[in-house]
This record gives C-alpha cells, sequence and structure tokens, in this order.
C-alpha cells in the first residue's frame, strides 16, 4: 500500500511538472516582447542619433497583432520594417496580415521586402498588392532615402531568391548584392539592407551594407544548447549561426529577430515571439 502510494504521488507529481511545462510553452506563444539593440556607426547623420526601427518577421500569419500593435504605441518607433516571411507559403487567407497592417498603418511608416514564404506562394502578386494598398513602401531590389531633419541615410531592400538548384543560387544572390550596393546614389550614406534570410550574412557583409536587418531563422526555435542548432542544421545548413541578436563582420553589422510566428505544432520553447527595437546611435 505504501508503495502504491509513492507511485501515485510520483505519477501526480509528472502530471503537475508536465502541465506547468506545457502551459509555460502556451503562455510564452501567447506572448510579445520587445528586443532592444543599439547600433553604433560613425557614418550615421547626428539627427539619427536615437532613431528607432521596429524590426518585425516571420509573422506567418500569426493573431498575435493586437500585441503588436501594443508594442508600436509603448515603444513609438520612427519606422517600422517588415523583412519577410509574414504570411505561410499555403495561406489562402491574408486576414491576420491585413488586421496587422489595419492597426499600425496610422501609427507609423512601414516597410516591406519579400522572405521565401511571400516567393513561394501561388500569390505572391495578390500578397504585395495587398501589403501596398495599405500604405506600405514595398523594397524589393529597390532603395530609397529616409529623410529626417534634414538629414538622410539609405534604406534598401534585397528581395529574396528561391531557387530551384542549391549551388546556384549564391550565385544569384552574389549578383542581385552587387548591385544593390553599386547604386551610386547611396555613395556616403548610412546604408541599411533589409534581408529576409540571416543566413546570407557572410555574403552581404562583403559589400557596403552598414547594417543589415534580418530574420527567418526563427531564433532556433527551441532555445536550449545543442537543440536548436541541431533543428537549424535540418533546415540551413549553408550557415546557421546568425540565428538571433546582434552580430558584427568587420564594418558591417547584422540584426536578427527571432521572429513572431506561433505555431502550435511547431512550438516555440524559451523562445518568446518578438519584435526587435532597433535604436540607431551616432558616434562622434
Amino acid at each position: 500500500m505504501v508503495l502504491i502510494k509513492k507511485i501515485l504521488l510520483g505519477f501526480l507529481g509528472l502530471c503537475i511538472i508536465i502541465i506547468g511545462i506545457l502551459a509555460l510553452i502556451w503562455i510564452d506563444n501567447c506572448s510579445v516582447e520587445v528586443s532592444k539593440i543599439s547600433v553604433y556607426s560613425e557614418k550615421l547623420p547626428k539627427a539619427f542619433d536615437g532613431y528607432k526601427i521596429m524590426l518585425l518577421t516571420d509573422f506567418h500569419s500569426s493573431d498575435n497583432y493586437e500585441e503588436i500593435t501594443e508594442k508600436v504605441v509603448e515603444t513609438k518607433p520612427d519606422i517600422m520594417v517588415m523583412v519577410g516571411d509574414m504570411i505561410n507559403a499555403k495561406d489562402t487567407s491574408f486576414e491576420n496580415l491585413e488586421k496587422l497592417l489595419d492597426r499600425n498603418k496610422d501609427l507609423v511608416p512601414m516597410y516591406f521586402v519579400s522572405g521565401n514564404n511571400e516567393k513561394w506562394s501561388n500569390n505572391e502578386k495578390g500578397i504585395i498588392e495587398l501589403v501596398g494598398s495599405k500604405g506600405v513602401t514595398i523594397l524589393n531590389n529597390k532603395s530609397i532615402k529616409l529623410v529626417y531633419q534634414n538629414s538622410a541615410i539609405a534604406l534598401t531592400g534585397f528581395e529574396d531568391v528561391v531557387y530551384s538548384d542549391d549551388a546556384m543560387r549564391p550565385q544569384v544572390v552574389e549578383a542581385s548584392l552587387k548591385e544593390l550596393s553599386g547604386i551610386k546614389e547611396n555613395e556616403g550614406y548610412f546604408n541599411i539592407l533589409l534581408c529576409h534570410r540571416a543566413n546570407f550574412f557572410d555574403m552581404v557583409s562583403k559589400y557596403n551594407f552598414d547594417l543589415t536587418l534580418s530574420g527567418h531563422l526563427h531564433g532556433g526555435q527551441v532555445n536550449l544548447p545543442y537543440i536548436s542548432d541541431y533543428i537549424l542544421a535540418q533546415v540551413h545548413i549553408d550557415n546557421k549561426k546568425y540565428k538571433k541578436g546582434y552580430y558584427r563582420a568587420g564594418n558591417s553589422q547584422l540584426v536578427v529577430s527571432g521572429g513572431l510566428s506561433k505555431d502550435f505544432k511547431k512550438p516555440r520553447v524559451l523562445n518568446t515571439p518578438e519584435v526587435v527595437l532597433v535604436t540607431l546611435k551616432a558616434v562622434n
């Protein structure tokens, strides 16, 4: 009898632990946090010191648009950039993306580049039209100047490349990056690149982009030692080292968002959906 009681108590304790872990995962996946990163540069005009960019990526048609808007209201960014995978490739409805855009279009200027899921979609044109109809500036392989207090910086967008031949893709990416980095009108300006795939940074850093804002790797999905690297290795064998946070290679800096996906078939573990608030800092 005593042994049976011990077994039952042990089983009950195990059930409580499992339920607690599942509850924490549920709460964590249903939240949105703000990660704050400051980026310093001698090339940045003094007028842009303190300029705030909210980075969104890998939204994947999630239903946390209200939480994102709360973060916009709370942090008051100067602009918002969406760097791809705002939908799932197989989506037939873009209702949640539309709600996200509608809630924020009057709060902050927004900019967009396509990720692999937009490119894989059977309705990429419709997605681009929807995003553009909400007043969002589409920057697929385009560049503009952000003007602030009589000073300017360049904002350039890299349109994601989906290529059937993995061996050829780097050549296609390199050609596009070379063209975008060679825009003469951007010479001398602090140049920000919006590029969905953080795992392209080794290529990107060879060109004259001062700051790259990326996503794609979902922070490794499961933020546990070895496990996240294993997960990334199955999908991104070319480069899995730029999964989340801040990185630097020479004079080129990179900020990677862990993304905003919310899918309980592929739950995040210790990896809360996030928006990243990037604050630019001028170095005298």
